[in-house]
């Protein structure tokens, strides 16, 4: 977006509208969805604005000025309600909502997949995925459940079979934190 973009912020409010705004408070509508936006992913490296509706709808922007703004695709989101999102890579998008996968969509190849939670690793059957979050640094995606557990995939680089992306995430056995629901990762 140029040399404004480190003095820029992105809004959205409950009609479906998304601005751009500088640091003099002028501000450009960017686009509009269709209802209210729950959730804006700002991805730096791509100049990418992801955009989640009440509804559940997925925005994919590239904002390439305040007057230039592109839509790359919009789709319905799996999941029930409640959605929790986080980038875990450049292009690879995961969130999850109250099910018991995460789902991960690789924005670059185009293709989704997901990582579940086992009953051999210490979670209980039909347990429940609410929060999600990322360590780049240590490569591990972190999600709290319904009963109380983080759940945890640790990317193994040299895992990938045959194109299989689930692979390369290897869950570790459920860590028992609070007996409650864990709502919010970060």
């Amino acid at each position: 977006m140029g040399q404004s973009e480190t003095l820029s912020f992105l809004l959205s409010g409950d009609k479906g509208s998304v601005y751009l705004v500088n640091e003099n408070a002028k501000f450009w509508k960017l686009y509009q969805m269709d209802n209210g936006i729950v959730k804006l992913l700002y991805n730096h490296e791509k100049s990418m604005l992801m955009s989640v509706t009440s509804n559940n709808m997925l925005g994919q922007y590239i904002i390439r000025s305040e007057i230039e703004v592109k839509n790359l695709m919009t789709v319905k989101l799996s999941g029930r309600s409640n959605l929790d999102f986080c980038w875990i890579g450049s292009g690879l998008l995961a969130y999850v909502g109250g099910e018991s996968t995460v789902r991960i969509l690789d924005i670059e190849k185009d293709e989704n997949f997901t990582l579940n939670l086992s009953t051999q690793m210490g979670y209980i059957q039909n347990e429940t995925i609410l929060s999600i979050t990322y360590s780049a640094a240590k490569g591990i995606i972190a999600a709290g459940t319904d009963r109380g557990n983080i759940a945890m995939w640790k990317f193994m680089q040299n895992k990938a079979i045959n194109g299989e992306p689930e692979a390369s995430w290897q869950l570790m056995h459920a860590k028992f934190l609070q007996s409650m629901s864990i709502v919010k990762l970060k």
